[in-house]
């Protein structure tokens, strides 16, 4: 039986069609994401969300909503709760994970993608104003 190891990714957005990525540098997993990463033993998913949001980003999101789950099966499973916000409170600032920046989605391919990010984005942005010209520059 594989380990589950939980983690999320957060997409705050501007109803302009600018989203917060993150380009890391990391090896493990490099290129265009979302910020995110682990949830602590005992932690709230959401709870998980905002801490790594303040660590990575300086920025709180409010009022998350929950797209769901999106799992890479590979030596353990790999399970990331999505969520999303157009609203937060902070100052945005960098980590040791990559740059975080604000980026209209049509320029997102100016950046090369993390594994499965296209897929990921489709999902974050489902529903929200610009998500035609986002499917368009996939």
């Amino acid at each position: 039986m594989k380990v589950v190891i939980k983690t999320n990714m957060c997409m705050l957005y501007r109803a302009s069609g600018e989203i917060l990525v993150q380009s890391r540098t990391k090896a493990d997993w490099p290129g265009l994401t979302f910020p995110g990463g682990h949830v602590e033993l005992g932690e709230r998913e959401e709870d998980s969300c905002c801490r790594e949001m303040r660590e990575e980003t300086g920025l709180s999101p409010v009022a998350l909503e929950c797209l769901g789950d999106f799992v890479w099966d590979w030596e353990a499973i790999h399970r990331a709760r999505l969520f999303r916000s157009d609203r937060w409170e902070g100052e945005l600032h960098g980590s040791g994970e990559g740059l975080v920046f604000w980026c209209p989605v049509e320029r997102l391919r100016e950046h090369p993608f993390s594994d499965d990010f296209d897929k990921i984005l489709l999902r974050m942005c489902k529903g929200l104003p610009f998500e035609d010209r986002v499917r368009r520059i996939l």
